[in-house]
């Protein structure tokens, strides 16, 4: 009976062993994550190579990077508010996001916006009068206006990837709802066991009974596969 009611414990406790097992697995699957984003958000930084920059922008599925691009661009932004064009400051946040300006090639991201509107800034006032070009002030309003369309792009960008990923990880969740093939093969192997344990003390409890109460005890049958 000792036997019995230790195999019947030691079920419960497998029991209970399997519901751990699932709870951790489903609970850290969205920290996992993070930390992966924030690991692979720090390698990519680190190897961004500053002689051969690409831009932050070209890695916008992480959401690490996405968030330094919308801080730097609000930066800039602030700045070009405050002061006006400044190349030489402005230069350094916009090759960290865009990557290096190739003078050679027309760029259509906001980097090239930016070159625009900051030659236009610069033209003669002759120039301006016979081109009908933007003057200096309205130039600097039109390049923080593309900065704010760029922002609001990237955070549209960033609201529906982190909407994909809460279904995502919601899915991740349910599909962990079983134990991992490592976890569950030692669960039935420790499941197995104990059920044959139980089955070969309980032969055994009835064949002392049968023995004390006299009666005919049938001879132990046993299988070996």
């Amino acid at each position: 009976m000792e036997k019995l009611a230790t195999t019947a414990w030691r079920q419960r406790r497998l029991l209970l062993a399997e519901g751990a097992e699932i709870q951790k697995n489903r609970e850290f699957v969205e920290w996992d994550q993070r930390n992966r984003e924030h690991e692979a958000a720090g390698n990519f930084l680190r190897l961004l190579d500053p002689l051969n920059n690409e831009g932050l922008i070209r890695k916008p599925d992480n959401p690490d990077v996405l968030e330094r691009c919308l801080e730097l661009l609000s930066e800039l932004q602030a700045q070009i508010k405050k002061k006006g064009f400044n190349v030489e400051y402005d230069k350094v946040i916009l090759e960290k996001v865009y990557g290096d300006r190739d003078d050679n090639r027309l760029r259509e991201d906001l980097y090239g916006s930016y070159v625009v509107w900051q030659n236009t800034s610069e033209t003669s006032e002759e120039e301006r009068v016979r081109e009908n070009y933007a003057s200096p002030e309205q130039s600097q309003q039109n390049i923080i206006q593309e900065i704010e369309k760029e922002i609001r792009r990237l955070k549209r960008y960033q609201k529906e990837r982190a909407s994909i990923e809460t279904a995502r990880t919601r899915l991740e969740v349910l599909s962990r709802s079983v134990p991992d093939a490592t976890g569950l093969d030692r669960l039935l192997r420790y499941d197995a066991s104990l059920e044959r344990a139980f089955d070969r003390t309980l032969s055994q409890l009835e064949r002392l009974q049968r023995m004390r109460l006299g009666r005919p005890v049938p001879p132990r049958i046993e299988v070996k596969v």
